[in-house]
């Protein structure tokens, strides 16, 4: 038998995380009971998410070409053979398998475990820098943390870092750059933002994380060194004093209760606050108030102002709020990927763009970055049966339009129907 192509991979482990099967494969030839085999090997990468004892198996379809059944004139071949097989052929689908295997997953040791623990597995190290040691009140500055190591890099998430009466912070950002073709060694580094609202000299928070040596079996937690950054006042910022009139004299003395009105303006409030001062009127003949052109003229204008204030206004949230910035760059996106997978032309083109899709639609619900998500991360957002079967035969389809050798036509009006029930529960 000589192999042809592989047309799908299934697991059957519902209490791990497995990855998905590489592109290519390792090859090698091996001799078995006198025979020459050809061998070709994946390295995969298997997390536990159940505990107690687990089963997990794994089933190849291939196709092969074999010549050991009768020639084309239907003649059997007395000898196991026919001299036409090697010519013609016959091409076969074979179900290859591994029998279940049961492994025993562990608790985790709650003894001593850390509050900083997320899941971390393995043998890490932790950097904590910024990029500036001066700045100004409302001007942001980026604090990093980098983890490098080998483990699950998959669970290690960034810490929460609350927002103070000194700082603003947001959901961070992360990149993760493997070493290794399974992810297992490599780099994650998360990027907080960070607005001072005093001046002086202000101490950042401080960031731990904990992981678990699988080597002792004990939890070790690091922490970061403190930083400080020197702070100045932001002489940019406009203010708007309260102007008491000249007739009503100051109050005397200042109780508790007294509100201060004065505050610092942003740029762009500032511009929406400027003092305006009209042209003297130009005599005109007849009555201007029944013109349509003064109700054109003003309407144009009142429109004008409430759209220049409604883009300053989301001008201003997208540079202050990270997270509404992460979901309103992926509601744009994810125009544009619904917009390419239904003029996609070729089935690679058409799920290439249907999982970004349904990837951007996933991080414009939660608000977190899900651009890379696998299904079993997506399949946890929906909640109707249907959906989920949706997703689960759409993200096969992908996979063997991506891995599979061969070629098959799908329904592309199943698989817009598919994508569009997916999207609709998100």
């Amino acid at each position: 038998m000589n192999l042809s192509g592989i047309n799908a991979f299934d697991r059957k482990a519902d209490g791990f995380i497995i990855s998905d099967l590489p592109e290519k494969s390792s090859e090698r030839l091996e001799m078995f009971q006198g025979r020459r085999y050809r061998v070709l090997h994946w390295p995969l990468s298997v997390t536990p998410i159940q505990t107690g004892e687990q089963e997990i198996g794994m089933q190849f379809t291939v196709t092969a070409r074999t010549g050991r059944r009768s020639d084309p004139f239907g003649r059997s071949a007395p000898f196991g053979r026919s001299v036409f097989s090697d010519f013609f052929g016959n091409s076969e689908r074979f179900n290859i398998y591994t029998d279940p295997t049961t492994i025993k997953i562990n608790h985790l040791p709650h003894l001593d475990q850390p509050t900083s623990f997320s899941g971390a597995i393995g043998d890490f190290n932790m950097q904590v820098y910024t990029d500036l040691d001066e700045t100004k009140v409302g001007e942001p500055i980026m604090l990093s943390m980098k983890i490098s190591g080998n483990g699950n890099f998959d669970r290690i998430q960034g810490p929460k870092l609350p927002s103070n009466a000194k700082w603003r912070t947001y959901t961070p950002e992360s990149q993760f750059a493997a070493s290794d073709a399974l992810g297992l060694k490599g780099t994650k580094r998360f990027d907080y933002v960070f607005i001072p609202r005093k001046t002086g000299e202000l101490q950042l928070p401080n960031i731990a994380f904990a992981f678990l040596d699988p080597q002792t079996g004990e939890y070790i937690e690091l922490k970061s060194p403190p930083l400080s950054v020197t702070v100045s006042p932001n002489l940019n910022q406009a203010t708007a004093p309260t102007q008491l009139s000249s007739a009503t004299p100051p109050p005397a003395t200042a109780t508790s209760n007294d509100i201060d009105l004065t505050r610092s303006l942003t740029p762009e409030e500032a511009l929406l606050t400027l003092d305006y001062q009209p042209k003297s009127a130009q005599k005109v003949d007849g009555n201007v108030l029944l013109s349509r052109g003064f109700y054109i003229g003003n309407a144009f204008t009142f429109a004008l102002f409430i759209g220049l204030g409604l883009w300053l206004k989301q001008r201003k949230r997208l540079h202050s709020n990270a997270n509404y910035a992460l979901i309103h760059s992926a509601n744009k996106d994810l125009k544009q990927a619904r917009r390419a997978a239904a003029s996609a032309k070729d089935d690679a083109t058409f799920y290439l763009h249907a999982q970004q899709a349904i990837r951007l639609a996933a991080t414009r619900k939660t608000g977190r970055n899900l651009r890379n998500a696998e299904h079993l991360t997506l399949d946890a957002l929906l909640d109707d049966v249907a959906s989920k079967e949706a997703l689960s035969t759409l993200f096969a389809n992908a996979n063997a339009e991506r891995f599979a050798p061969q070629k098959n036509k799908i329904d592309q009006q199943a698989a817009r129907q598919q994508l569009a029930t997916i999207l609709k529960a998100l």
